[in-house]
């Protein structure tokens, strides 16, 4: 009887993590840039097809080209909408909330810049919202 407490626990945790594993499988690979908006404005031309997103375990790296940039995230699909924690420098306790839909091969992210609040969903002005497709 004294353990029926730890065993709904476990259950509990496993059946709350299952839903972010597999949406964690689902966004491992490489994305490019469709379309998206920073502000008001479009993204640059130049930028579409050219910026890469490669999401590898718990890490998403950006590529331009020219450099890339790595960064930890963490996902809450429970959330509505679902929920994306972007952490830049590594240990950092300053980190980039936003949220995502995943659709098949499409992904959408938005996020305030700066430490900012959460979008509370892909229809309010976010500072950066994105589009991206996944490369076969």
């Amino acid at each position: 009887m004294r353990y029926h407490g730890l065993l709904v626990g476990a259950v509990v945790l496993l059946l709350g993590a299952a839903p972010a594993s597999d949406d964690l499988k689902k966004l491992q690979g490489t994305w490019s840039l469709v379309k998206g908006e920073k502000g008001s404005k479009g993204i640059p031309d130049d930028d579409v097809g050219r910026l890469k997103f490669v999401f590898k375990d718990n890490t998403i790296t950006v590529q331009d080209g020219k450099r890339d940039e790595a960064a930890e995230f963490k996902i809450d699909p429970a959330k509505k909408p679902k929920q994306i924690d972007i952490f830049p420098d590594k240990g950092a306790k300053a980190e980039v909330l936003g949220i995502y839909e995943l659709d098949g091969d499409n992904l959408k992210i938005s996020w305030n810049k700066g430490g900012g609040t959460r979008p509370p969903d892909f229809k309010t002005l976010s500072d950066i919202v994105l589009v991206l497709k996944r490369d076969k």
